[in-house]
């Protein structure tokens, strides 16, 4: 085993031991086992490629057995120094985002890339530290940890040229969060997220595509055919799906729709229409409600029945028998309370509420002053239409705090 710090820069000699250069990058041909198949050295100033059949550390020197010569570099070549130091890998293993900190090398039976490096081992080396750390250590009966991941464990989705390459363990895959898995892909381009995202299935697919960002979003589903845009759209929050689809075409988006559960397609119409008004536009419509006279064991089934969906519960509403918001309680005040207790007893009366045309600003002050998660969007007759929560105007906050 031989690292990439431990070699680059070394100087390098043929089999005859006539020098060629200092070693400045490696370069590997992709696949099971990436196979080194030339070095770039550089001597005089001047850079270049010799294509190698071998490579072994004589003597503190690099010795390389040479073949045929040429400049060129051939497509299915890839540079380890562009396409792996430094760049952000998928642990499969850890099941989160890591970066490389070194490149690990093996010599039997041929001279390829075996895996990576992601500890603090791997940046010593590289600052050329490692030994006068670890004697130091020795003091102490310690030693700098080795975390290497081969090359069976990881996955990195621009290795080859926007193909994806999904090694082993790709249940291992499913387990890293949806929104690691988003923040990875927008650091590559929307290639390898449309081919990664092909290679999902519906519900996970969906998971991941709602943590991009709009743009992203909206690129996707230009590309996908409506079949697929509408099984993704069915698995995504209604106000979020509606952000989607008033990005695309006309066309497009009438396409997608008619492919869409009814009641699907009546709640985003809906969303669609309220979205004229900023308030419109950002409120959800994943609220429970409930009426006055149901007692908290019918509420608590009521939840366990509608709400599997949500992505998360913050208040309660309280409507009469014309569907009138009059309370509003909390899941907490819920659980203290016995089972056979009405909403009426316990509920907060006359919520704070704003309406479809309230100023964003006016829905901050409401949230910060009151100290609320969320608030309930009422129409003239006080029904409910939806509710807009801290994340939903979370992009107007950052604004004001920068």
């Amino acid at each position: 085993m031989v690292f990439y710090f431990e070699l680059i820069g070394k100087s390098v000699v043929s089999e005859d031991h006539v020098p060629l250069g200092k070693l400045r990058d490696i370069l590997f041909l992709p696949g099971d086992v990436p196979k080194v198949s030339s070095v770039m050295v550089e001597l005089a100033g001047h850079r270049r490629k010799i294509p190698i059949a071998g490579l072994r550390v004589v003597s503190g020197r690099i010795e390389v057995k040479s073949v045929p010569k040429t400049n060129r570099i051939e497509p299915q070549e890839l540079s380890a120094t562009k396409v792996l130091l430094d760049q952000q890998i998928i642990d499969l293993v850890g099941n989160k985002v890591v970066r490389v900190n070194d490149i690990v090398f093996q010599d039997v039976p041929t001279f390829s890339v075996s895996g990576i490096d992601i500890g603090i081992a791997g940046i010593l080396r590289r600052l050329k530290v490692e030994n006068i750390i670890q004697q130091f250590l020795g003091l102490f009966h310690a030693e700098i940890p080795l975390r290497l991941l081969s090359w069976g464990d990881v996955l990195n989705l621009e290795l080859k040229q926007g193909q994806i390459v999904l090694k082993q363990h790709q249940d291992r895959l499913d387990r890293i969060r949806a929104e690691d898995l988003a923040d990875y892909l927008e650091s590559t381009n929307i290639q390898n997220i449309e081919i990664f995202v092909k290679s999902l299935g519906a519900e996970r697919a969906a998971a991941v595509v709602k943590h991009l960002q709009v743009n992203y979003q909206v690129e996707l589903f230009q590309n996908f055919e409506p079949p697929r845009a509408a099984d993704l759209i069915k698995r995504i929050e209604p106000d979020e799906a509606v952000d989607i689809l008033l990005a695309l075409e006309r066309v497009k988006r009438d396409k997608i729709m008619k492919l869409l559960p009814n009641d699907k397609q009546q709640t985003i119409h809906q969303l669609m229409t309220f979205s004229r008004t900023q308030v419109g536009k950002r409120m959800t419509n994943q609220f429970c409600a409930v009426e006055s006279h149901m007692t908290v064991r019918d509420i608590v089934k009521k939840i366990k029945r509608e709400t599997t969906d949500f992505a998360s519960l913050a208040a309660m509403y309280v409507v009469n028998r014309d569907d009138q918001l009059v309370g509003v309680f909390s899941p907490h005040e819920l659980l203290m309370q016995d089972p056979e207790t009405p909403a009426y007893k316990f509920m907060v009366a006359e919520p704070i509420v704003i309406l479809l045309t309230t100023p964003l600003e006016i829905v901050i002050n409401k949230l910060l002053k009151y100290k609320l998660t969320a608030l309930p969007v009422i129409n003239r007759e006080k029904k409910i239409l939806g509710i807009i929560t801290v994340d939903d105007v979370s992009d107007v906050l950052r604004r004001k705090l920068v």
